[in-house]
């Protein structure tokens, strides 16, 4: 499952600096893509990068696409499968059999320009971070959905804070999974991604990341957002339906349910103080909000609220499900 470049003339294993990793799971095509960009790229030194496909489970010819590719890529190249389904496993497992001592983590769903890695290494070389990221810029392919808007941006790890170079040292400029690179040492340390978030399959979870860059904010590491170092995200038409972005919706309710679970101080019934707020602005103003987007013809207002009713009425469930859960639970210890 490795090229010819996995050696040098001593017959003794290169040991790069970076290893890319790109976890995947039935993208076949769209991986194909992804490894001929990266494979195009310049100004950058074959031999201290590793190129890692991490397959979780495909059902499609996803590794016949990397056996052809480990005969034509530029970099150390390997392909492994990871049977533990689940977008964390597949990253841990990226973790575990990588070698360089930076990890720069993107999608099998990407386009990345020439200098990409280039602007990557050159960041890492220049003024020696902990964290670098960039933009994510949206390909659509000319059929961008009318009812897209900038809110549903995260359903898409669509990422843009301008054109400035940023020493980032709060929580409100948080990296996406699809253009982001770390130090190994520290994913190592924390013992890597939670399985219990991330995508799994066609479930849309979300949240592996957050807990990643909130630890990196609370201890301080130093993180570069580059402007220079950007991608682009081909946004496939089955993600290009209202059907997709209502999933996604739902999904994330789940991992919202799950951080709320482990972070919260303080509960009442099983539901953290602070969603009570959350929950009573919501939908104490989501009539009066659903009229006024009706009547004035905002549509694409109107459907946003609507994709946070199904968020929060899914939320909503879950707590009442676990306290009710709780408290059968609890009878029964005391029968």
């Amino acid at each position: 499952m490795s090229n010819p470049h996995s050696e040098n003339s001593s017959n003794e294993y290169i040991k790069p600096e970076f290893t890319i990793i790109i976890c995947t799971y039935n993208q076949a095509e769209s991986l194909k893509n992804t490894l001929a960009s990266i494979n195009a790229s310049k100004d950058v030194s074959t031999t201290d990068i590793e190129l890692l496909v991490i397959i979780n489970n495909s059902s499609d010819n996803t590794e016949e696409i990397c056996q052809h590719f480990s005969e034509i890529s530029i970099f150390l190249f390997k392909y492994i499968i990871e049977k533990e389904q689940g977008l964390s496993y597949a990253r841990n497992r990226g973790i575990r059999e990588s070698t360089g001592k930076i990890l720069i983590f993107t999608d099998d769903d990407v386009v990345v320009p020439d200098n990409w890695l280039n602007s990557i290494i050159t960041t890492y070389n220049n003024e020696e971070p902990d964290c670098v990221f960039g933009k994510v810029i949206p390909e659509w392919q000319d059929n961008k959905p009318e009812w897209f808007s900038q809110p549903m941006s995260t359903a898409y790890a669509l990422l843009d804070y301008g054109d400035k170079k940023l020493n980032i040292k709060t929580n409100d400029r948080e990296f996406f999974g699809a253009n982001f690179s770390i130090k190994k040492s520290i994913l190592v340390d924390i013992g890597g991604f939670n399985v219990e978030l991330g995508r799994k399959g066609e479930k849309l979870f979300i949240g592996e990341e957050t807990q990643i860059f909130m630890h990196l904010v609370r201890n301080r590491y130093r993180i570069i957002y580059n402007p220079d170092n950007y991608l682009f995200h081909v946004i496939h038409e089955s993600r290009k339906t209202k059907e997709f972005i209502r999933r996604y919706f739902r999904d994330i309710a789940d991992s919202n349910f799950y951080i709320s679970n482990k972070n919260a101080i303080r509960s009442l019934f099983g539901i953290p103080l602070y969603k009570y707020k959350d929950f009573f602005i919501f939908y104490t103003s989501f009539i009066p909000e659903y009229l006024w987007y009706s009547i004035t013809l905002q549509h694409n207002k109107k459907f946003l609220l609507l994709l946070n009713l199904i968020k929060n009425n899914r939320l909503l469930y879950l707590y009442i499900q676990n306290m009710v859960s709780r408290d059968s639970q609890a009878a029964e210890e005391k029968a």
